[in-house]
């Protein structure tokens, strides 16, 4: 079943269709087990979710409380209380700019550490190789880096692979 048809049995079963897509749900529903088995748990869910929802009192009516609403509004209107009155102290504008501005601060600091942290003596940047047997040597000019890095193993006479191949 597609998404679209189940939401319009979940309509149906609210009572949320007009007459003719409820009559046209309901023939649906009549015609397809699978339907007909959806309907019913949304039945069965529905009568669980009525069952046990809480009932909450209000202190006060709701006319009560929008009356109170409306006469907030009427008041701050009449005494010409607006956002932008605020002018400089206005909550708004410079939260929007703490975030990206404290964050690109941060992100700074973090690339200046990095790069004081990993300077040595001569004030080359440092590379530690974790693997054994194995150096670096780094030569530098203006513009221009040069990093080796050489395995520490003795030259040995065998022949590289190359050199393995017979010839026939």
């Amino acid at each position: 079943m597609k998404t679209e048809m189940l939401l319009q049995i979940q309509s149906w079963v609210d009572g949320r269709l007009s007459a003719g897509e409820s009559a046209e749900v309901e023939r649906f529903v009549a015609a397809n087990p699978d339907a007909q088995a959806l309907a019913g748990e949304l039945r069965m869910t529905k009568l669980a979710f009525a069952g046990n929802e809480p009932t909450v009192t209000m202190p006060e009516s709701r006319e009560f409380f929008w009356s109170k609403v409306q006469r907030e509004i009427a008041r701050q209107e009449a005494a010409g209380v607006t956002a932008e009155s605020a002018g400089f102290f206005a909550p708004g504008w410079w939260r929007k700019l703490l975030v990206p501005v404290t964050s690109v601060a941060g992100l700074a600091l973090v690339a200046v550490l990095v790069t004081v942290a990993t300077r040595t003596e001569d004030g080359s940047d440092q590379i530690e190789s974790q693997l054994e047997g194995v150096s670096t040597v780094t030569y530098g000019v203006p513009g221009m880096k040069v990093i080796w890095i050489d395995r520490n193993e003795p030259m040995s006479d065998e022949p590289t692979s190359i050199d393995n191949i017979e010839t026939k």
